[in-house]
């Protein structure tokens, strides 16, 4: 308790009187907050930096004006530039984008696992990506990182399995349908196993997104879903199903029946039919004239179709 009062303290006095109009003594104030994490060789001291910075961080922004918004902002391009060299972070590519960058958390990583552990309730600040690989089934910390920590705001989330998981309410199903109206443009899934009630389910809270990707997953679809109700007000422009069909996966290529039933379920909304304008079913075997046919009789005749890598060695 004491050393976090330190903390704590030492932060608000440098940042007590750095959210001014003078930019450049913020700029200077804020560099000299964070530069103890570049020179401390202690991996739990730099840590505990940026788990205060973020703690102080959320206390601030819930009571800033509009004259010390900009401020923020800069703080958090700093801040980001700062964390990105403690690995979790790849700086934006995009410059026009208003958010900094996107931040990695490997599962595999000790490193990252305390990080994940150390932060506890604080939340992350918002993100252009934020991407989970190798995660585990029934991961507490990371179950709670999604559920506690997730920014307010991210255009993309990818959450990458370490290995094919059936993806249900006992892991990680409930608490992304939960987060997923935080994400703003795309979800990506790679790696899971999903029947129709929760394909369902995760397409309904995503439905706001302008793309929902599904890589490398098994799909579980023996009759026609009913997507009419799920779909209302959908915005979905572009779906993958990228190597959802195959060999290893669903074997569409001699189970037809199920990819048929995928696209007949998705033409029956309307909100769908009428806003999508891409799928991509890239390596799921799948003949492409015979795509073009399926979806024409289904009525999603505008649709591009991407079909890379038909026929596998």
């Amino acid at each position: 308790m004491l050393c976090f009062c330190k903390y704590l303290i030492v932060i608000r006095l440098i940042f007590g009187t750095s959210f001014k109009k003078n930019n450049a003594s913020f700029e200077s104030k804020t560099r000299e907050s964070l530069i103890g994490i570049n020179q401390s060789r202690s991996f739990p001291t730099r840590i505990q930096t940026i788990i205060f910075t973020l703690k102080f961080c959320s206390l601030e922004k819930s009571t800033l004006t509009e004259n010390r918004v900009q401020d923020y902002q800069q703080f958090s391009s700093i801040f980001y530039r700062t964390f990105s060299r403690e690995g979790y972070l790849n700086p934006s590519s995009s410059e026009s984008n208003s958010y900094s960058g996107s931040i990695n958390f490997n599962c595999r990583s000790s490193a990252h696992m305390r990080f994940i552990q150390t932060l506890k309730f604080c939340k992350l600040l918002d993100a252009n990506e934020i991407r989970f690989y190798n995660i585990k089934n029934k991961n507490k910390r990371i179950k709670n990182l999604l559920r506690f920590c997730f920014p307010n705001k991210a255009n993309d989330l990818r959450v990458f399995s370490s290995s094919l998981m059936e993806l249900n309410r006992s892991n990680y199903l409930n608490v992304l349908i939960t987060l997923s109206s935080k994400v703003i443009r795309s979800v990506t899934l790679i790696l899971f196993r999903l029947n129709m009630k929760q394909l369902k389910r995760l397409m309904a809270a995503c439905r706001h997104l302008k793309s929902f990707n599904l890589y490398d997953c098994t799909l579980s679809i023996p009759v026609v879903p009913d997507f009419s109700r799920a779909l209302i007000n959908c915005n979905f422009q572009e779906l993958s199903f990228f190597n959802c069909g195959d060999f290893y996966f669903g074997t569409w290529e001699y189970n037809l029946e199920e990819f048929k039933n995928l696209v007949q379920g998705l033409a029956n909304s309307l909100n769908l039919r009428l806003s999508l304008k891409k799928v991509d079913i890239s390596g799921c075997r799948i003949n492409q004239k015979e795509a073009e046919e399926i979806f024409a009789k289904n009525q999603l005749t505008g649709v591009k179709i991407i079909n890379k890598l038909q026929n596998h060695p």
